[in-house]
């Protein structure tokens, strides 16, 4: 790669995420990042065309983790910021990992104790979670 094209992409990519830091599906970020891209693309002459498709959108106001015995917040609590957003209150199924087949989660909240794992593999344990009927 040049030099300047190397330049060039680490000014795009710092814009990017200096200028729209929140693009997730729907924000007001990923519509303007969109606009951004596309405006580099026609002045350099090339043809732009947007598609639009269904997709879950959401706008991110705050994720808290409430115990509502004590009354109070729980700290260390992060969201999985795909899943779509929900009230629920009930009793917390508590797992060290990705609770076995055989427990049944539906409409559940499950709350996975990890401190650190790759986004992947969170990925595919909200997944797993959603598709076995957990309700957060």
């Amino acid at each position: 790669m040049s030099l300047t094209l190397s330049k060039n992409l680490r000014e795009h990519v710092t814009r990017i995420v200096g200028d729209f830091p929140s693009r997730h599906a729907g924000s007001e970020g990923d519509y303007a990042a969109a606009d951004y891209i596309e405006g580099v693309f026609r002045s350099l002459g090339l043809t732009v065309i947007r598609e639009s498709y269904p997709v879950r959108g959401w706008h991110y106001r705050l994720a808290s983790f409430e115990d509502l015995t004590l009354g109070c917040t729980v700290p260390g609590f992060t969201a999985c910021y795909f899943s779509a957003s929900c009230d629920v209150t009930g009793a917390l199924l508590v797992f060290e990992d990705m609770p076995a087949d055989d427990i049944d989660v539906t409409g559940r909240i499950c709350f996975i104790k990890l401190l650190s794992a790759g986004v992947a593999r969170l990925n595919r344990i909200a997944e797993e979670l959603e598709r076995r009927g957990a309700a957060a």
